[in-house]
């Protein structure tokens, strides 16, 4: 028996090894249902994807692998991005293997399984929906010969007629279902992070989403006891401390998320937890609770900026609540996405004008990630069926799809030939043109990673980015999406930005401080070789020190409280250490003078006795501290920040000695003892500053 997974990072825009993976939980959960009864081996295109070099090589080598062993069964899932390449690989294995049975199931397959049938021979059964007590059933029946027919759920084909049989009933009992078989993925003990089913179904009905053709609405939750027993097991068996609990609306039943949470706190907090929620099922008390417990992160689907959209589409939010809300989340510590949609039939010009407004009102809160996605026409949603005589085929999607999916010459005739299976690569008539809104889509968000102070104060001056970006077309011209993703397009917004709105201070020292840390990017050298004989001071991977005029921290404050920002503030020269964060932001740190100086030795890389000999000769002191201990302490500090790593001595990597203990020693040289705990100041950040270059400079 072979489980494949279905393909969900088969990237866009040709780029073999990028995405993010996430174990296959669907086909991991129905292995732990059967491995007792059947000999089962996982096939995880995902992560076969992201290690392959070319998608020729693939696809060759992934019949292979899903042939190897000669099952008598093959279960594929399946995706709306990757079906095309799932329907090629079932059809290649079939061949290969003509006696195997072909199950497919997943959310694709259960809805479009009469014409998948009816257009693919080689594909035996579809099982639709929730499985876990129908695929034992089915795999019974085929591999002992027993009757299979009356199967709920199960869609097949009876001579030259489709048979769809009544849908199976929800799995009610989720705390009765066994732990996914991670255990049969290579490699999941290098995972930093799992995900855990933590319920299913969604009681709301939102017009343009298939949730509900698969989970249905029933609303389910494991119970917290569960949940929590399960956490610690992954903990115990993989070292795992970070999880994506996975459910399309975990904070529906507030009483149940409350009682998840008290549970978690009671322990200590040990895990680290995100999770899928919708605006108006939280409250502040609520995700003050949940942040407490151990959650880092809230997808929030807002779906629409527009009031008037939030009707049409049936989610009915409180665009206002919703802003409160965001902002709620991010005052507790939360980092959220905000994830938006354009391109509905229905949207005007003004409806996009209202989205954009309301990505553009997050951007100055640090810990929200907002998003704008173009609509996608999935199978049977009520928006795709009332439009299906209109659907037109995308002739975007053969580079950058809205799925995210890159399809080669044989999938793009097979999405021609048959757009009630793949629907999805069609393009719902809009008002704008998708081209477009594609444009409009990498201006804000490559203008949101690259420049994003730039694009707050020019929202503040504008009050309309939409407008804005009209405008910079009539200079720039209709960019590709390569153009935006580059440093060229950050540097044309600098000046684009800098020509319309040359009087303002705040755009100016933005302007300065982006236009500092490009000219950083692009004359990035190679990191000098570490001495050989005495340990070092570098920066950590990925920081870089940047030194301008106008304080951004206080620039960036003043956006975040809508109010202009001091003159002082303007004219103060500072030197800011800038690094990587989250929600595709960027941290700016800024600290005082006497840590400036350990952290230009260690861009210098300085080693520990050269800046021990620096603070002698200027007699730096704190107290009774000697400047040897100043050293210490702050080096100390700033390896816990993550800003500064010590390379070793070539001696030291011979001797055998742990990191733990060259520390322990580096602290106590000098003084005979541990440095003694002194008082240094924590850095200033600013809301969200800039994303670091490291990978566009290679470009």
């Amino acid at each position: 028996m072979t489980l494949v997974s279905a393909l969900g990072v088969y990237q866009a825009a040709g780029v073999v090894g990028s995405g993010e993976y996430s174990p296959p939980l669907g086909i991991l959960t129905l292995a732990a249902l059967i491995r007792d009864r059947y000999a089962v081996e996982i096939v995880d295109l995902d992560r076969k994807w992201l290690r392959s070099k070319d998608k020729a090589s693939f696809h060759r080598s992934a019949v292979e692998v899903i042939g190897a062993a000669e099952p008598q069964v093959l279960g594929f899932s399946s995706v709306s991005g990757g079906y095309p390449e799932t329907i090629r690989l079932i059809e290649e294995c079939s061949r290969r293997l003509p006696d195997a049975t072909v199950v497919m199931g997943g959310p694709q397959a259960s809805v479009v399984d009469v014409p998948t049938l009816e257009a693919f021979p080689f594909i035996d059964f579809i099982l639709r929906g929730e499985a876990d007590e129908t695929f034992p059933m089915l795999l019974q029946g085929i591999t002992q010969g027993g009757e299979v027919r009356n199967i709920a759920g199960l869609s097949y084909r009876d001579g030259h007629r489709i048979v769809r049989n009544a849908n199976a009933s929800p799995t009610l009992d989720l705390d009765g279902l066994p732990l996914a078989a991670y255990d049969l993925l290579p490699g999941i003990e290098d995972l930093k992070a799992l995900p855990l089913e933590i319920g299913r179904g969604c009681p709301f009905a939102c017009r343009f989403c298939a949730t509900n053709d698969y989970f249905r609405r029933r609303f389910r939750l494991k119970s917290a006891k569960r949940t929590f027993e399960q956490m610690r097991q992954l903990n115990a068996l993989y070292g795992v401390a970070v999880f994506d609990l996975v459910h399309d609306m975990l904070t529906v039943d507030r009483r149940k998320v409350v009682e998840f949470c008290e549970l978690l706190i009671d322990a200590g907090s040990p895990f680290q937890w995100s999770c899928a929620a919708r605006t108006d099922c939280v409250d502040r008390d609520l995700l003050h609770l949940m942040k407490k417990a151990g959650c880092a992160d809230i997808f929030f689907g807002m779906e629409t900026g527009s009031q008037r959209m939030q009707h049409v589409i049936d989610k009915n939010l409180d665009l206002n609540e919703a802003r409160l809300i965001l902002r709620e989340a991010d005052d507790a510590g939360l980092l959220t996405t905000a994830s938006l949609i354009t391109g509905y039939p229905e949207e005007t010009l003004e409806d996009l004008r209202e989205t954009v407004r309301f990505f553009s009102d997050m951007l100055p809160l640090k810990g929200v990630d907002p998003q704008i996605n173009i609509l996608v026409a999935l199978p049977e949603t009520p928006l795709t069926t009332q439009y299906k005589d209109r659907l037109f085929l995308d002739e975007g999607w053969t580079g950058i799809a809205e799925n995210g999916c890159l399809q080669d010459a044989t999938d793009q005739m097979l999405i021609a030939a048959h757009p009630d299976i793949f629907p999805n690569f069609y393009a719902f008539p809009c008002l704008t043109g998708r081209d477009y809104l594609r444009r409009l889509r990498d201006f804000l968000f490559y203008g949101m990673v690259r420049c994003s102070g730039v694009m707050q104060v020019m929202y503040r001056i504008s009050k309309d980015l939409l407008a804005v970006f009209d405008l910079w077309e009539e200079h720039y011209g209709r960019g590709t999406h390569a153009y935006y993703e580059s440093l060229q397009y950050a540097q044309d917004l600098l000046r684009f930005a800098e020509s319309r709105y040359p009087n303002d201070e705040s755009l100016a020292v933005m302007a300065r401080f982006y236009r500092a840390v490009l000219r950083d990017a692009e004359s990035a050298a190679p990191e000098p070789p570490a001495a050989l004989d005495r340990p070092i001071a570098a920066l950590a991977k990925g920081v870089r020190l940047v030194t301008t005029q106008g304080d951004v921290n206080a620039v960036f404050r003043a956006l975040r409280e809508g109010v202009d920002p001091d003159t002082a503030s303007v004219d103060r020269s500072v030197t800011v250490a800038i690094r990587a964060g989250s929600v595709n932001r960027s941290e700016i740190l800024e600290f005082p003078p006497v840590t400036q100086a350990i952290l230009r030795h260690a861009e210098k890389r300085s080693t520990i006795d050269e800046i021990v000999r620096d603070f002698q000769e200027q007699d730096i002191r704190h107290g009774k501290f000697t400047p040897e201990q100043i050293v210490a302490a702050a080096i100390e500090m700033l390896e816990k920040l993550r800003l500064l790593r010590i390379l070793p001595a070539a001696a030291a990597t011979h001797t055998g000695s742990s990191p733990k203990s060259r520390n322990r020693k580096r602290r106590e040289a000098g003084s005979g003892k541990h440095a003694p705990a002194i008082a240094l100041a924590a850095p200033t950040e600013a809301s969200s500053p800039f994303h670091i270059l490291d990978s566009a400079a290679s470009r």
